[in-house]
Protein backbone atom coordinates (compact mmCIF):
# COMPACT_ATOMS: atom_id res chain seq x y z
CA UNK A 1 0.00 0.00 0.00
CA UNK A 2 2.86 2.37 0.85
CA UNK A 3 4.53 1.80 -2.53
CA UNK A 4 1.23 2.35 -4.36
CA UNK A 5 0.67 5.59 -2.44
CA UNK A 6 4.14 6.85 -3.34
CA UNK A 7 3.59 5.99 -6.98
CA UNK A 8 0.32 7.95 -7.04
CA UNK A 9 2.06 10.82 -5.25
CA UNK A 10 4.66 10.90 -8.00
CA UNK A 11 1.95 11.36 -10.62
CA UNK A 12 0.28 14.19 -8.72
CA UNK A 13 3.44 16.09 -7.83
CA UNK A 14 5.52 15.73 -10.94
CA UNK A 15 3.22 15.16 -13.89
CA UNK A 16 5.64 12.60 -15.26
CA UNK A 17 5.18 10.78 -18.53
CA UNK A 18 5.21 7.38 -16.89
CA UNK A 19 5.36 6.00 -13.36
CA UNK A 20 7.63 2.95 -13.10
CA UNK A 21 6.77 -0.28 -11.36
CA UNK A 22 8.51 -0.55 -8.01
CA UNK A 23 9.34 -4.28 -8.01
CA UNK A 24 12.98 -5.20 -8.41
CA UNK A 25 13.17 -8.10 -10.84
CA UNK A 26 16.64 -9.34 -9.90
CA UNK A 27 18.64 -9.39 -6.66
CA UNK A 28 22.28 -10.46 -6.31
CA UNK A 29 25.02 -10.28 -3.70
CA UNK A 30 28.37 -9.07 -5.04
CA UNK A 31 31.74 -10.09 -3.58
CA UNK A 32 34.52 -7.52 -3.86
CA UNK A 33 38.13 -7.99 -4.83
CA UNK A 34 40.65 -5.45 -3.54
CA UNK A 35 42.94 -4.45 -6.37
CA UNK A 36 46.67 -4.78 -5.82
CA UNK A 37 47.94 -1.35 -4.76
CA UNK A 38 51.52 -0.65 -5.79
CA UNK A 39 51.28 2.95 -4.58
CA UNK A 40 49.35 4.54 -1.74
CA UNK A 41 46.10 6.21 -2.82
CA UNK A 42 46.35 9.54 -0.98
CA UNK A 43 42.77 10.70 -1.25
CA UNK A 44 40.80 12.37 1.53
CA UNK A 45 37.37 11.94 -0.03
CA UNK A 46 36.75 11.32 -3.73
CA UNK A 47 34.01 13.37 -5.34
CA UNK A 48 34.46 11.57 -8.67
CA UNK A 49 35.89 8.33 -9.99
CA UNK A 50 36.07 7.38 -13.65
CA UNK A 51 37.89 5.05 -16.04
CA UNK A 52 39.87 6.30 -19.01
CA UNK A 53 41.69 3.88 -21.28
CA UNK A 54 43.69 1.68 -18.85
CA UNK A 55 43.62 4.25 -16.03
CA UNK A 56 41.55 4.86 -12.90
CA UNK A 57 41.10 8.61 -12.45
CA UNK A 58 40.09 10.02 -9.06
CA UNK A 59 39.14 13.58 -8.14
CA UNK A 60 39.63 14.50 -4.47
CA UNK A 61 37.51 17.36 -3.12
CA UNK A 62 39.34 17.68 0.18
CA UNK A 63 43.09 17.56 -0.55
CA UNK A 64 45.78 18.50 -3.05
CA UNK A 65 46.62 17.11 -5.52
CA UNK A 66 43.03 17.14 -6.72
CA UNK A 67 43.41 14.69 -9.62
CA UNK A 68 45.21 11.36 -9.34
CA UNK A 69 45.67 8.92 -12.23
CA UNK A 70 46.46 5.28 -11.52
CA UNK A 71 47.29 2.29 -13.68
CA UNK A 72 44.27 0.02 -13.39
CA UNK A 73 46.30 -3.19 -13.40
CA UNK A 74 48.41 -2.58 -10.29
CA UNK A 75 47.11 0.78 -8.97
CA UNK A 76 50.47 2.44 -9.54
CA UNK A 77 50.44 6.24 -9.63
CA UNK A 78 50.87 7.65 -13.14
CA UNK A 79 50.35 11.34 -12.45
CA UNK A 80 48.76 13.79 -10.02
CA UNK A 81 48.00 17.51 -10.28
CA UNK A 82 45.64 20.31 -9.30
CA UNK A 83 45.78 22.55 -6.23
CA UNK A 84 43.10 23.72 -3.79
CA UNK A 85 42.56 27.48 -3.68
CA UNK A 86 40.87 30.50 -5.23
CA UNK A 87 43.52 31.57 -7.71
CA UNK A 88 44.10 30.74 -11.38
CA UNK A 89 44.54 27.01 -12.02
CA UNK A 90 43.16 26.31 -8.52
CA UNK A 91 39.85 24.83 -7.35
CA UNK A 92 38.20 25.62 -4.02
CA UNK A 93 35.45 23.00 -4.19
CA UNK A 94 36.08 20.45 -6.95
CA UNK A 95 32.73 18.77 -7.45
CA UNK A 96 32.70 17.20 -10.91
CA UNK A 97 35.13 15.77 -13.46
CA UNK A 98 34.77 14.91 -17.14
CA UNK A 99 37.38 13.54 -19.55
CA UNK A 100 36.83 14.36 -23.20
CA UNK A 101 37.62 12.17 -26.21
CA UNK A 102 40.76 14.21 -26.88
CA UNK A 103 42.17 13.56 -23.37
CA UNK A 104 41.19 16.89 -21.83
CA UNK A 105 40.19 16.80 -18.15
CA UNK A 106 37.42 19.27 -17.28
CA UNK A 107 37.03 20.05 -13.56
CA UNK A 108 34.13 21.98 -12.04
CA UNK A 109 34.79 24.29 -9.09
CA UNK A 110 31.29 24.77 -7.68
CA UNK A 111 32.15 27.58 -5.21
CA UNK A 112 34.29 29.61 -7.62
CA UNK A 113 31.81 28.65 -10.35
CA UNK A 114 34.36 27.98 -13.02
CA UNK A 115 35.67 25.16 -15.17
CA UNK A 116 39.39 24.37 -15.07
CA UNK A 117 40.92 22.45 -17.97
CA UNK A 118 44.02 20.25 -17.86
CA UNK A 119 45.62 17.83 -20.28
CA UNK A 120 45.81 14.21 -19.18
CA UNK A 121 49.51 14.91 -18.48
CA UNK A 122 48.61 17.62 -15.96
CA UNK A 123 49.33 20.69 -18.09
CA UNK A 124 46.96 23.56 -17.33
CA UNK A 125 45.03 24.80 -20.36
CA UNK A 126 42.62 27.46 -19.12
CA UNK A 127 40.06 28.57 -16.53
CA UNK A 128 36.56 29.41 -17.76
CA UNK A 129 33.82 31.21 -15.77
CA UNK A 130 30.30 29.85 -16.08
CA UNK A 131 27.80 32.23 -17.64
CA UNK A 132 24.05 32.21 -18.23
CA UNK A 133 22.22 34.99 -20.06
CA UNK A 134 25.32 37.18 -19.84
CA UNK A 135 25.64 36.85 -16.06
CA UNK A 136 28.24 34.86 -14.15
CA UNK A 137 26.70 31.96 -12.26
CA UNK A 138 27.29 32.36 -8.53
CA UNK A 139 27.39 28.68 -7.59
CA UNK A 140 26.47 25.30 -9.06
CA UNK A 141 27.18 21.80 -7.70
CA UNK A 142 27.36 20.22 -11.16
CA UNK A 143 27.31 20.85 -14.89
CA UNK A 144 27.27 18.65 -17.96
CA UNK A 145 27.23 18.66 -21.74
CA UNK A 146 24.13 17.34 -23.56
CA UNK A 147 25.17 18.00 -27.14
CA UNK A 148 27.59 20.18 -29.09
CA UNK A 149 25.43 23.24 -28.43
CA UNK A 150 23.48 22.50 -25.21
CA UNK A 151 24.46 21.91 -21.61
CA UNK A 152 22.83 21.59 -18.20
CA UNK A 153 23.61 23.08 -14.79
CA UNK A 154 22.20 22.24 -11.37
CA UNK A 155 20.66 25.21 -9.58
CA UNK A 156 19.92 25.27 -5.85
CA UNK A 157 18.29 28.70 -5.93
CA UNK A 158 15.16 27.77 -7.87
CA UNK A 159 12.41 25.18 -7.48
CA UNK A 160 14.12 23.08 -10.16
CA UNK A 161 17.32 21.12 -9.61
CA UNK A 162 18.40 21.26 -13.24
CA UNK A 163 18.27 23.83 -16.05
CA UNK A 164 19.21 23.34 -19.70
CA UNK A 165 20.91 26.11 -21.70
CA UNK A 166 22.23 26.55 -25.21
CA UNK A 167 25.67 27.94 -25.94
CA UNK A 168 24.16 31.44 -26.19
CA UNK A 169 23.34 31.10 -22.47
CA UNK A 170 19.59 31.00 -23.17
CA UNK A 171 17.52 28.79 -20.86
CA UNK A 172 15.70 26.05 -22.77
CA UNK A 173 14.13 23.91 -20.05
CA UNK A 174 13.82 23.41 -16.28
CA UNK A 175 13.65 19.91 -14.77
CA UNK A 176 13.70 17.81 -11.61
CA UNK A 177 11.31 19.66 -9.33
CA UNK A 178 10.79 18.03 -5.91
CA UNK A 179 8.44 20.03 -3.66
CA UNK A 180 8.88 19.75 0.10
CA UNK A 181 7.21 21.21 3.14
CA UNK A 182 9.63 24.05 3.92
CA UNK A 183 10.76 24.74 0.34
CA UNK A 184 14.44 24.45 1.26
CA UNK A 185 16.18 23.63 -2.05
CA UNK A 186 19.28 22.28 -0.30
CA UNK A 187 17.25 19.34 0.99
CA UNK A 188 16.64 18.34 -2.62
CA UNK A 189 20.30 18.28 -3.70
CA UNK A 190 20.98 15.62 -6.30
CA UNK A 191 23.75 13.51 -7.72
CA UNK A 192 23.43 14.27 -11.43
CA UNK A 193 24.95 12.54 -14.44
CA UNK A 194 24.45 12.88 -18.20
CA UNK A 195 25.40 10.86 -21.27
CA UNK A 196 25.49 12.85 -24.54
CA UNK A 197 25.64 9.66 -26.61
CA UNK A 198 22.21 8.37 -25.57
CA UNK A 199 20.77 11.71 -24.44
CA UNK A 200 19.99 10.57 -20.89
CA UNK A 201 20.20 12.82 -17.81
CA UNK A 202 19.74 11.31 -14.33
CA UNK A 203 19.19 13.08 -11.03
CA UNK A 204 19.07 11.17 -7.73
CA UNK A 205 18.44 12.84 -4.36
CA UNK A 206 21.22 12.78 -1.76
CA UNK A 207 18.51 12.62 0.92
CA UNK A 208 15.42 10.47 0.62
CA UNK A 209 14.78 8.10 -2.24
CA UNK A 210 13.87 9.89 -5.48
CA UNK A 211 15.46 9.24 -8.87
CA UNK A 212 14.51 11.07 -12.06
CA UNK A 213 15.47 10.25 -15.63
CA UNK A 214 15.06 12.70 -18.51
CA UNK A 215 15.47 11.59 -22.11
CA UNK A 216 16.54 14.60 -24.17
CA UNK A 217 15.80 12.78 -27.43
CA UNK A 218 12.17 11.97 -26.59
CA UNK A 219 11.58 14.91 -24.19
CA UNK A 220 10.15 12.53 -21.58
CA UNK A 221 10.76 12.61 -17.84
CA UNK A 222 10.43 9.51 -15.63
CA UNK A 223 10.36 9.45 -11.85
CA UNK A 224 11.01 6.68 -9.34
CA UNK A 225 10.11 7.21 -5.68
CA UNK A 226 11.36 4.43 -3.44
CA UNK A 227 10.33 3.45 0.05
CA UNK A 228 12.67 6.12 1.49
CA UNK A 229 10.28 8.73 0.11
CA UNK A 230 10.69 12.40 -0.75
CA UNK A 231 13.41 14.40 1.10
CA UNK A 232 12.10 16.39 4.05
CA UNK A 233 13.55 18.68 6.71
CA UNK A 234 12.34 16.34 9.45
CA UNK A 235 15.11 14.49 11.29
CA UNK A 236 12.77 11.63 12.12
CA UNK A 237 13.47 8.73 9.76
CA UNK A 238 15.31 10.86 7.18
CA UNK A 239 17.79 8.79 5.23
CA UNK A 240 20.98 9.32 3.30
CA UNK A 241 20.03 8.68 -0.32
CA UNK A 242 21.99 8.26 -3.53
CA UNK A 243 25.74 8.85 -3.38
CA UNK A 244 26.65 8.40 -7.05
CA UNK A 245 24.95 7.67 -10.36
CA UNK A 246 26.26 6.39 -13.69
CA UNK A 247 24.64 5.92 -17.10
CA UNK A 248 25.46 2.76 -18.98
CA UNK A 249 24.72 1.76 -22.53
CA UNK A 250 21.16 0.68 -21.77
CA UNK A 251 20.50 1.32 -18.06
CA UNK A 252 21.16 3.61 -15.10
CA UNK A 253 23.26 2.53 -12.10
CA UNK A 254 22.71 4.26 -8.73
CA UNK A 255 24.69 3.81 -5.49
CA UNK A 256 22.32 4.01 -2.51
CA UNK A 257 22.92 4.29 1.24
CA UNK A 258 19.54 4.10 2.98
CA UNK A 259 21.10 4.71 6.43
CA UNK A 260 19.17 7.13 8.62
CA UNK A 261 20.90 10.34 9.64
CA UNK A 262 20.14 9.44 13.26
CA UNK A 263 22.35 6.36 12.82
CA UNK A 264 25.09 8.44 11.18
CA UNK A 265 25.14 11.04 13.97
CA UNK A 266 24.82 8.53 16.83
CA UNK A 267 27.32 5.90 15.67
CA UNK A 268 30.88 7.17 15.25
CA UNK A 269 32.01 3.72 14.07
CA UNK A 270 29.54 3.63 11.20
CA UNK A 271 31.35 3.12 7.89
CA UNK A 272 31.13 5.68 5.06
CA UNK A 273 29.30 4.90 1.85
CA UNK A 274 26.51 2.80 0.49
CA UNK A 275 26.29 -0.93 -0.11
CA UNK A 276 23.43 -1.06 -2.60
CA UNK A 277 23.55 -0.44 -6.33
CA UNK A 278 20.20 -0.27 -8.09
CA UNK A 279 19.75 -0.32 -11.84
CA UNK A 280 16.89 1.25 -13.78
CA UNK A 281 15.76 1.24 -17.38
CA UNK A 282 15.78 4.57 -19.19
CA UNK A 283 12.01 4.64 -18.53
CA UNK A 284 12.62 4.53 -14.77
CA UNK A 285 11.67 0.89 -14.20
CA UNK A 286 13.71 -0.85 -11.45
CA UNK A 287 15.69 -3.74 -12.91
CA UNK A 288 18.26 -5.01 -10.40
CA UNK A 289 19.39 -4.65 -6.81
CA UNK A 290 23.03 -5.47 -6.08
CA UNK A 291 24.05 -5.81 -2.42
CA UNK A 292 27.78 -5.21 -1.96
CA UNK A 293 29.93 -6.87 0.70
CA UNK A 294 31.53 -3.50 1.55
CA UNK A 295 30.50 0.14 1.49
CA UNK A 296 31.78 2.41 -1.26
CA UNK A 297 31.46 6.16 -1.78
CA UNK A 298 31.99 6.31 -5.57
CA UNK A 299 32.01 3.90 -8.47
CA UNK A 300 32.32 3.47 -12.22
CA UNK A 301 31.06 0.85 -14.67
CA UNK A 302 33.63 -0.86 -16.87
CA UNK A 303 32.86 -0.29 -20.59
CA UNK A 304 32.34 -4.06 -20.91
CA UNK A 305 29.37 -3.72 -18.56
CA UNK A 306 30.40 -6.70 -16.42
CA UNK A 307 32.53 -5.01 -13.72
CA UNK A 308 32.06 -2.25 -11.15
CA UNK A 309 35.11 -0.34 -9.92
CA UNK A 310 34.47 1.06 -6.44
CA UNK A 311 36.19 3.34 -3.92
CA UNK A 312 35.99 2.23 -0.28
CA UNK A 313 37.15 5.17 1.85
CA UNK A 314 37.09 2.97 4.95
CA UNK A 315 40.08 0.88 3.83
CA UNK A 316 43.81 1.55 3.48
CA UNK A 317 43.67 0.03 -0.02
CA UNK A 318 40.42 1.64 -1.18
CA UNK A 319 40.05 0.61 -4.83
CA UNK A 320 38.10 -2.58 -5.42
CA UNK A 321 36.08 -4.29 -8.11
CA UNK A 322 32.88 -6.31 -8.27
CA UNK A 323 31.95 -8.76 -11.02
CA UNK A 324 28.31 -8.48 -12.02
Amino acid sequence: MKILTLALLAIMLFGCQSTPENNVVKEKNLISKTLEHKDIVNCGFPSALTLHDDMIVIMDNSNSPIVQLFNREDVSLINSFGTKGRGPKELLTPSQMRITDNDIIELLDSDNCKLVYYTIKGEHIKDSSLMTSGHKIEKTPSIGRISDNTYWISNLKTEFNLEIYNDNAEKLKSLFNIPNSNEDPYINQMSIESNPENGIIVGATKMGDVLQIYNTKTDKNFIHIGEGGIPTSSDEGQIEGYLDVKIGEDKVYALFSGVTFAEIFDNEELLNGGKYIYTFSFEGKPLEKYTLDRQIVAFEIDPSGDTIIGYDSNQENPICEFKL
